[in-house]
Parts: C-alpha cells; structure tokens; sequence
C-alpha cells in the first residue's frame, strides 16, 4: 500500500510537471517576439513584443506604443494569374501610382534577375520575395512604407511596414527580423 501511494504521488508529480512545461512552452516563438495569431491564416508571424498588437484592424497587425510605426500582413487572393510576383508588382505600383498624388517610388529588390540587377534572395517564409519602398504624401504627413510581397498557390502575401518618415529608421532592425521569422 506504502508503495502504490509512492508511485501514485511520484505519477501525480511527474504528470503536473509535464503540464506546467507543455503550457508554459513557447518554444517556437523567438526570443523577444509574441506571434500574432488568427484561425484564417497559414503562416506564423511574430513581433517584438514591445510592440502592441493591433486587434481592431480585421488584419494581422501591430504598433510601437511610441511613435504608432506598425506593420501588418494581408493575404489577397490573385483575381487573376500572374506568371510571377514581379508582374503583381508592376501593376500594384501603378495603382498605387494613379491613386496617391503624393506616391514616390523609391527602390525594389525584385525577383526578376536582370544584368544590372542580379535575384536577391530574398525570402518571406521561404517563399522568394519582393521588396518595395515607397513615400506618400498626405496632407502636410509623409509616410514611409517598405512592402514584402510573396505569393504561394493563388495567394498573395504583403507584410507592410508604415512609419513618419522621421521614425522609419528607428525600427527597422525590428522589422527585419519580423520578415527573418515569419513562417509557413
């Protein structure tokens, strides 16, 4: 009888640690980050977790409780076929061209190779991906943007970073390892 409660108490002891480690484990979530979650997506995407995640939105999204510089992931799905990214890219600019008076265009890293231009390597959940960035205007506000388009099946994938072009500077390291850690 000794014995059972032994092992039982022994069983209860092991079994409560197992629990506390396995609800307590956010192993996969890197180091300084929260990830940000929804039933409708099929990717994991992780912030700082000094940042606030944003739940208002309808789309994945957070800020800097400082300065409101945030970054959001949206999945569209293609209303046509593209053969790559690189033609999504072309006509999104001249959307975003026609649409914004104060639209700047500042550089891409795309996905198409070119002679002046060699495939960067860049990826978004290891998916190749584009990035752009771009200036707008509005009113007497500029803002910044860096967009990091990808697609996967008929999906198209944009995490967008937003910031005052005074403040774009001071979070990119953050925004780069968000792209460096979001996964499919």
């Amino acid at each position: 009888m000794k014995t059972m409660k032994i092992i039982l108490a022994l069983t209860l002891v092991i079994a409560m640690a197992v629990l506390a480690v396995s609800c307590g484990n956010d192993s996969d979530v890197p180091k300084g980050m929260q990830q940000i979650e929804s039933e409708f997506v099929d990717y994991k995407f992780y912030v700082p977790s000094t940042w606030t995640v944003d739940k208002t939105s309808g789309f994945l999204s957070a800020y800097v409780p400082d300065d409101k510089s945030n970054v959001s992931m949206m999945t569209m799905t293609a209303t046509r076929a593209y053969k790559d990214v690189g033609e999504y890219i072309d006509e999104y600019l001249t959307e975003l061209e026609n649409t914004y008076v104060g639209f700047e265009f500042i550089e891409a890293e795309s996905l198409i190779p070119t002679a002046e231009k060699p495939k960067t390597g860049l990826t978004l959940g290891g998916n190749e991906a584009a990035r752009l960035v771009y200036k707008i205007k509005i009113g007497d506000t500029t803002y910044k943007y860096m967009q990091v388009i990808t697609a996967s099946g008929y999906y198209i994938y944009t995490l967008t970073y937003t910031a005052l072009i005074d403040k774009y500077d001071d979070h990119i390291e953050d925004i780069n390892k968000i792209i460096t850690e979001f996964k499919f």
